[in-house]
């Protein structure tokens, strides 16, 4: 899975301009934007676990007056903890950058490993390998997962979602671990 197949987290895309025309840049690859003391200009760092040591290096980039706006927006709201930002190199054209900027209420890291066990009625429909492969994000080298936490009125056993492009799986957190029993489709995106 690749973030961008997380569309319910996607923000607006947006074009930065390098001043530094030996940086090389991938698309798809996950970066870091950073504020500078001029207004229109960002500080980009490229990361994720295929980058040579030249990838990695931060450049300096511009961005016009209504793309610095929002950049600026984005993360002064990261800063005061109302969500966390993830950008991606979406194109690339000459010396700009296309990014795709994605939003999440929180990111949180744990320390030991997440195991999902899979209920037999959701073995008849799917393996394990393709449950990896379509819910397991590897884009940062270590595998991740998106997951909604949710509650309804009603009470569901259902509290946990893993989020997958237009897909998402349903699983139950009980005191023997996840226990994930369904898939379903996202309705509306």
């Amino acid at each position: 899975m690749k973030i961008s197949d997380i569309y319910t987290a996607k923000g607006l895309k947006f074009k930065l301009t390098s001043y530094d025309d030996s940086a090389k840049f991938t698309v798809g690859a996950l970066i870091s934007i950073e504020s500078t003391r001029k207004e229109t200009e960002f500080l980009v760092k490229q990361y994720g676990a295929q980058n040579s040591s030249d990838e990695q290096k931060a450049v300096i980039c511009k961005a016009d007056k209504m793309a610095s706006n929002y950049l600026k927006d984005l993360l002064e709201a990261e800063k005061n903890d109302s969500f966390r930002c993830i950008f991606s190199i979406d194109g690339l054209y000459d010396s700009s950058l296309v990014i795709q900027a994605y939003t999440f209420q929180s990111v949180g890291e744990y320390k030991t490993p997440i195991f999902i066990q899979v209920s037999k009625t959701l073995l008849e429909r799917t393996t394990p390998e393709k449950l990896y492969q379509e819910y397991v994000w590897t884009e940062l080298g270590e595998p991740a997962l998106f997951c909604l936490n949710y509650k309804s009125k009603k009470k569901q056993a259902a509290n946990l979602r893993f989020l997958s492009g237009k897909r998402f799986l349903i699983a139950n957190n009980t005191a023997r671990g996840i226990i994930a029993v369904s898939e379903s489709c996202l309705i509306n995106i």
